[in-house]
């Protein structure tokens, strides 16, 4: 306003003079006003409205606007012990008060100093109120990613509102920040510095870092740049770790299967604080370096701070020592096996098997024996996202048992077998099988292929032998006959395992008898292997048993004749080459049985061959027709 200042004297007779009057015109207070408001910061303007030009015809004395600086003072609402202040250049119409509490409403004053150092008054109180922090939440943990979002938290408000500061003429107003988003900047942090950094449009407030590795401990932050380019604090850090693998077990091998098992490590039960305070002290070391960067950009508007009361740089909002290390949730959706192999019983070389989430094992079957697999499994989290690929295990099928004819008689064969010993030592000991100084259940099967069953129905029929040793002789089969021959394992489990390949064996010929010559007293005989007429079949065992020895049988089985040996019984042997004989001393008329059975390397019987029957030839019975003086009319006959 403008005011009228008069003077005048009183003379030495007590007599007042005229008055001399001066008008002038005081300054106006400074005015504040808000510009850009963040969360630790608020940017203060100030500015002093023009006085009124007077009344007409009046002279006023216009006051002097220079200064000599300014005095900003700050104080957080209900908190006086807060109170800070800031000496400014007087060239400065704008200050950005940094250091400022995030969601927190703070008065402010500022004054100006003239150029004789006289302080003008305080201007009105103003208040500013910062913006609520980002706050950061984990959603998600997989092996490899962690699904991250943000929001501000809600602006707190003071009740009741202090008054104004006595002394001030308008009421107090408070500037509420809006944000003002440019962009929003997502940082991910491992044991050696950052590993992931994104940079979000200001519609985004979530996203997926992807990138990590497996059960490794990891902290994420988030921060704000507004639209004039002023970074925000960064939240709250959150820490994680990362999901631990799905690990692989084999638990046994067969032949044809495999039968696996799947989780996930047991989680932790105790964190190494080591693990993340190195983390932690890098980055103080980090913002230290940029507050002195900054300190030194802005020496030179730098305001002198009158009271040690302040607040810290923005990172120590972090709760450096007590956060939560988010862990992520192990259940699944379900899980994914895959098999990968050089030769599968499928139409591809690889198959893959969803497996339920309460599944944890699998025997995979219809694998081929002695072939070697690749296997993995991986996991569907909760969230829909696949998780790596275990680590393979290759493994070997056990190879089936071999089995071997080592001797083949015309009614027996020596079975031997055995199993190939597996060649992948990584899991050789899980072979489904019993260990080879074990007791071991093995099943022989033999199968006739073309028996005659008019000789021996039984000898017709499929049998099976139940043996704890890998060799037996099975006995009771015709000669020159076709078996196919398998043995198969019962393994620890109680379970069969799969036949061997089936061997198809032939046994020895029979030995069979030719009459050569019959008389009344003797009969000539030759014996030879006879084959029996069948295609020829590649892969059959035939025996290479020589003949050692002959024996040839010789009875009377019934007499024809009025006189003869009723006991007649003959058993001669014959060396090897030796395959003819005659019989002699036989009696005419008299029905006789021989047979023969051949002796084998390694002393082995054959049997006897079929019986051949003969009669030996009657007597000649000679009759006299006629007796003369001289000679006789005989006449004979059989």
């Amino acid at each position: 306003g403008v005011f009228e200042i008069a003077v005048r004297g009183l003379s030495r007779y007590d007599a007042w003079g005229q008055w001399s009057r001066l008008h002038f015109q005081c300054l106006n207070r400074l005015e504040i006003s808000f510009g850009n408001i963040g969360e630790q910061f608020a940017v203060l303007n100030w500015e002093r409205s023009s006085s009124s030009t007077g009344t007409a015809g009046m002279h006023v004395k216009q006051a002097n606007t220079a200064v000599s600086k300014y005095r900003l003072r700050i104080s957080e609402v209900n908190n006086p012990a807060s109170t800070k202040l800031f000496d400014l250049p007087a060239n400065l119409s704008s200050f950005k008060v940094p250091d400022l509490a995030p969601n927190s409403q703070y008065s402010v004053w500022i004054a100006s100093c003239d150029l004789q150092g006289d302080w003008g008054l305080w201007s009105a109180e103003k208040r500013v109120h910062t913006l609520p922090a980002l706050q950061l939440s984990i959603e998600d943990i997989g092996e490899a990613y962690a699904r991250v979002e943000w929001e501000r938290d809600p602006v707190n408000e003071l009740a009741p509102q202090a008054p104004p500061v006595a002394g001030d003429d308008c009421p107090t107003s408070t500037k509420i920040g809006t944000p003002k988003v440019y962009e929003y900047y997502v940082r991910v942090e491992g044991r050696h510095g950052v590993v992931v950094e994104r940079t979000l449009p200001a519609d985004v407030k979530g996203c997926k870092v992807e990138g990590l590795e497996v059960d490794t401990l990891y902290h994420v932050m988030v921060r704000m740049k507004d639209q004039e380019g002023e970074w925000g604090l960064w939240s709250v850090t959150r820490r994680f770790i990362t999901l631990r693998p799905v690990e692989l077990a084999v638990q046994r091998v067969g032949e044809n299967f495999v039968h696996l098992e799947w989780g996930r490590r047991r989680e932790r039960t105790k964190l190494d604080p080591s693990e993340f305070h190195s983390i932690l002290e890098e980055e103080e070391e980090e913002d230290e370096e940029e507050e002195d960067e900054e300190n030194e950009e802005e020496e030179e508007i730098s305001p002198t701070m009158l009271s040690a009361s302040h607040h810290s740089p923005a990172r120590t909002y972090e709760d450096d020592t007590s956060a939560d290390i988010a862990v992520g949730s192990v259940e699944v959706q379900r899980w994914l096996v895959r098999v990968h192999g050089h030769k599968v019983s499928w139409d591809d070389n690889h198959s893959e098997f969803e497996m339920a989430a309460d599944e944890l094992s699998k025997r995979i079957c219809d694998l081929e024996p002695n072939t070697t697999y690749t296997v993995s499994v991986r996991a569907l989290s909760i969230s829909g996202q696949w998780g790596f690929w275990s680590e393979e295990q290759v493994i070997q099928t056990l190879p089936l048992i071999t089995t071997d004819v080592s001797y083949i008689g015309e009614d027996f064969i020596v079975c031997t077998w055995h199993r190939p010993k597996n060649t992948m030592h990584a899991h050789a000991h899980l072979g489904v099988f019993p260990a080879e100084n074990a007791v071991h259940i093995y099943q022989l099967k033999i199968t006739p292929v073309d028996v005659d069953i008019s000789k021996d129905e039984a000898s017709g029929m499929e049998r099976d032998f139940d043996v704890s040793q890998p060799k037996y002789e099975v006995w009771d089969m015709q000669p020159g006959t076709r078996y196919k021959v398998g043995v198969r394992e019962k393994d620890i489990e109680g379970q069969w395992g799969m036949w061997s390949e089936r061997r198809t064996v032939q046994t020895l010929d029979p030995i069979g008898l030719k009459l050569l010559d019959l008389g009344e007293c003797f009969c000539a005989v030759k014996w030879e292997r006879v084959p029996r007429p069948r295609p020829p079949t590649s892969e059959i065992f035939v025996s290479e048993a020589e003949a050692t020895l002959y024996q040839v049988a010789v009875d009377r089985v019934e007499s024809k004749a009025s006189t003869g040996r009723n006991d007649f019984h003959v058993l001669r042997s014959f060396k090897k080459g030796e395959t003819e004989w005659s019989v002699s001393d036989l009696t005419p008329n008299n029905v006789y049985s021989i047979k023969v059975r051949c002796q084998t390397d390694g002393e082995y019987w054959g049997a006897w061959s079929e019986t051949l029957y003969f009669v030996t030839m009657k007597m000649l019975t000679v009759g006299v027709d006629l007796i003369n003086e001289e000679n006789a009319l005989l006449s004979w006959s059989r």
